[in-house]
């Protein structure tokens, strides 16, 4: 298995809409006529573009989180029963979820710590969000990008936040775009069949291009260079 390396920002950390996490969960459970927990979210087609409305307005859907367990695996419904004297289909609240995990001292406890950012890592209980966030089912969480990666049999490594050592900050930004302009390139090269001697050809001609220009294979064949099989027939 391959492994990638990622900074530590908001965008490399996203996670799907429906993923279980309780950065913005109420204490309480969600009343009626009051809107249900989360938010609605946009809707999107296949290709991940926002789905609009024949009046040029976004589509929204409702959705439920998913994915809470309790210590012993078994699933933790996040919504009060859809048939339920009361409060039918809304969400319960961290004070209920917590309760149902057999918390203690939950009346003592506030919704969240001022600062809570900025607070003790090590702190597991100081205010019923930071009592789920560190829930082995609510920290276990995996984000899109290491969801992604993990279809493609690719590990993702994240780097600590403020890390003195970032090897990705010891790199001077120029050198990145060099890199990147150079993958480029290759890709563009292999894209047209060309082997990795001819692509590395390729780069070093067209080292100021993005990409190889239209031309580049009448270049190759004026200078006597062809693809792998195509000796014969030409380029």
């Amino acid at each position: 298995m391959s492994s990638s390396t990622y900074d530590n920002v908001t965008t490399h950390r996203k996670c799907s809409a429906g993923a279980l996490s309780a950065r913005a969960m109420p204490k309480k459970k969600s009343k009626n006529p009051d809107p249900n927990f989360p938010a609605p979210v946009n809707m999107r087609n296949d290709d991940g573009s926002l789905m609009y409305d024949d009046h040029g307005k976004l589509l929204k859907e409702n959705i439920h989180i998913t994915g809470a367990r309790f210590a012993d695996g078994t699933v933790q419904d996040l919504y009060i029963h859809p048939r339920a004297t009361k409060h039918a289909g809304k969400f319960k609240g961290m004070e209920i979820l917590l309760d149902e995990r057999r918390k203690k001292e939950l009346k003592q406890k506030n919704t969240e710590c001022k600062g809570f950012k900025r607070a003790d890592p090590h702190l597991k209980s100081c205010c019923m969000r930071r009592m789920l966030f560190n829930q082995p089912d609510f920290a276990a969480v995996k984000s899109c990008l290491e969801d992604t990666c993990a279809e493609h049999n690719c590990a993702v490594l994240f780097l600590p936040n403020d890390c003195e050592l970032n090897p990705i900050e010891m790199v001077p930004l120029e050198s990145m775009r060099r890199l990147v302009l150079r993958a480029h390139r290759f890709a563009d090269a292999y894209r047209h069949g060309l082997s990795g001697s001819q692509g590395a050809w390729v780069a070093r001609k067209y080292k100021g291009h993005r990409v190889p220009p239209a031309e580049f294979l009448q270049e190759m064949r004026a200078t006597g260079i062809e693809r792998e099989g195509n000796r014969n027939a030409g380029l």
